[in-house]
């Protein structure tokens, strides 16, 4: 793992201040060829939403996030499903159901395309929402999974709190981190207010089936 730190901020405008900080810091470098390993190794990137990037066409202005992230369900389902059931496809039928999900109608071509070409782009460089969107474009990937994709390469992570602290985005850190990365908050003024929103209570599966359990047999002591 690559992964330092994570730097987290209050709102999605500070996530930008502060990687355009990294780009000015990234460009003064350059100007004093003795740096420039320090610039060519600095993997920065942007953990933000679909919100900020998704740049599929069917996604209009007045979305709301919880819209957006509907609509982006419902265009990569039949996809994972297809994944996730590659055991029970014959190898040789692989490509063939991969290019038939690829014409189906209601379907992302920028997510599709990226399964296909993921390995292809290193992380290189100081990345912002910005130009995510504008290399997802060109190269027709899907910039937020891209972005989920390379956490793993990255140094320094920039993201909003309210961002970071989404059961599935601690999930990716929490799976794909071998060491604990340094964790920073920036100019949070209501932390306590913001983990209560976020906070999650993680209980055994164990206790549950006791409690599970323990239900059953007080229902049967009731009713005998």
């Amino acid at each position: 793992s690559n992964l330092k730190l994570v730097y987290c901020v209050s709102n999605n405008l500070e996530v930008e201040n502060v990687i355009e900080k990294f780009i000015l810091f990234s460009s003064s470098l350059n100007l004093d060829k003795t740096e420039t390993i320090v610039n060519e190794n600095s993997k920065v990137l942007t953990f933000s939403d679909k919100e900020q990037l998704c740049i599929n066409s069917r996604i209009q202005p007045t979305f709301q996030n919880y819209e957006i992230n509907d609509l982006c369900d419902s265009l990569i389902r039949p996809f994972l499903l297809l994944t996730s059931n590659r055991k029970k496809i014959k190898k040789n039928s692989d490509i063939s159901d991969l290019i038939f999900y690829s014409k189906k109608p209601f379907r992302c071509v920028y997510f599709y395309n990226l399964q296909n070409k993921k390995n292809l782009f290193p992380l290189k460089g100081v990345w912002s929402n910005e130009k995510l969107r504008k290399f997802g474009l060109q190269k027709k990937i899907c910039p937020f999974y891209f972005s989920r994709e390379r956490v793993e390469d990255s140094n320094i992570i920039v993201t909003e709190i309210a961002t970071m602290f989404l059961s599935k985005n601690l999930e990716i850190f929490k799976n794909r981190q071998n060491n604990s990365p340094f964790l920073i908050f920036d100019n949070i003024h209501d932390l306590e207010t913001i983990l209560s929103e976020n906070g999650q209570i993680y209980i055994n599966s164990l206790i549950l089936d006791d409690c599970e359990r323990s239900l059953l047999l007080l229902k049967k002591r009731k009713f005998l």
